[in-house]
């Protein structure tokens, strides 16, 4: 094993760094361990710098004495440098390696040792943390290089891993069960959070808020200020609508209690809103004159708007107005032109047939064996 002292000196701008280094092979590359030096072999590259053998030495010890003796704190000061501590103070690799085994045995064999040695590290990791959060506080341009240096960092982390995950069909479906289990852990931990702690919730509530006025508020913006994300989203929300509809419109033809269930919701809506609008026009003169306006206004507006209408009807759900373009689509689905004036022989041969939870209905003779495999019952009495 061989001692040694040396320097290796920047070719560009003349600056030096002084260090310590015990090998058996003096070829072995070694370009110092130093922060600043490792900076800067990178930021130049290694063939701009040269390195020579100040000193040999017998011991360990005789060689940080030297190194200790040339990198002292007048040395560290000056500006051609590359060291930014006091030297003779380190391991070399090879003291390193024989501190670092004696040191695993004794943790493996003395459970007090390992104990004070676990509590220390965390100890001298939180100072390092402390001491690191003040400089990134205090120092402007260390904290902008640690940001510029964690960005690169998680660029370069999410590249590796958008690779694996192409190329790697197993750790692909790992990551993927890894992150939906993650997800739901969180899910489950929040909500239980939420249902134990009043005060979380209703920092929640009061974010979930905030960010959703902001959201609007952002919508709304694009909306005004960008005609083509407007027309984007009109013509999306039509198509959304239309499909809706058309989906409606099947499902009411098809699904006998769902509409059954959809025609007394809106008895109920349309007999609420009446008796509200009632009481409203009795209690409140402004409203009335307001409403009766209103009235004429949209008689006039209908009169003019629903010129080509065409009146429909269906003996289960009266007689209504339809858009020439709908008009198609409901005769599909058993409508009939006209305005609900339907045939006497089919007002005859119609059955009256109830359900003790969806009210009463007329149903045609072909539709009747439908309706009782469905719970109805002939008659228009229901029966609990």
């Amino acid at each position: 094993m061989q001692f040694l002292v040396y320097q290796i000196t920047n070719k560009i701008n003349g600056k030096i760094y002084i260090g310590a280094h015990a090998t058996e092979n003096l070829d072995d590359g070694y370009m110092g361990s130093g922060k600043a030096i490792k900076r800067a072999v990178k930021k130049h590259g290694v063939d701009n710098f040269t390195k020579e053998i100040l000193h040999k030495c017998e011991t360990s010890e005789e060689m940080f004495a030297k190194e200790r003796e040339i990198v002292n704190a007048e040395f560290i000061e000056r500006k051609d440098t590359y060291n930014i501590a006091i030297g003779g103070y380190g391991l070399s690799s090879y003291d390193a390696k024989k501190m670092a085994k004696k040191v695993k045995d004794r943790i493996a064999n003395d459970p007090d040792f390992a104990a004070k040695h676990k509590a220390r590290s965390q100890e001298n990791a939180k100072k390092a943390r402390e001491a690191r959060s003040r400089k990134l506080a205090n120092d402007p341009d260390f904290a902008a290089k640690c940001k510029a240096r964690s960005q690169e960092n998680a660029k370069k982390a999410t590249e590796a891993r958008s690779q694996k995950l192409a190329n790697d069909p197993d750790f692909a479906a790992k990551h993927k069960a890894r992150s939906q289990e993650s997800v739901k852990k969180a899910r489950e931990a929040r909500s239980q959070k939420l249902t134990n702690d009043p005060d979380f919730a209703a920092k929640c509530k009061e974010r979930s808020q905030e960010n959703a006025k902001k959201a609007t508020e952002a919508w709304n913006q694009k909306l005004t200020n960008d005609p083509d994300f407007a027309a984007k989203c009109k013509a999306q929300l039509r198509e959304s609508v239309k499909k809706a509809r058309e989906e409606r419109s099947r499902k009411l033809a098809n699904d006998p209690d769902f509409a059954a269930k959809c025609k007394a919701k809106m008895r109920e809506s349309v007999k609420k809103a009446r008796e509200e609008r009632n009481r409203k026009l009795a209690n409140d003169p402004d409203f009335a004159a307001k409403y009766k306006a209103k009235m004429q206004e949209n008689a006039k507006k209908a009169t003019e708007t629903t010129r080509g209408y065409k009146w429909i009807n269906r003996l289960d759900f009266g007689a209504k107005k339809v858009r020439p373009a709908e008009v198609q689509l409901y005769l599909e689905n058993g409508w009939s032109l006209g305005r609900g004036k339907v045939q006497k022989e089919a007002l005859k041969e119609s059955k009256w047939m109830n359900h003790p939870d969806l009210g009463v209905a007329r149903v045609k003779p072909a539709e009747v064996q439908l309706y009782l495999e469905n719970g109805w019952c002939f008659g228009l009495k229901t029966t609990k």
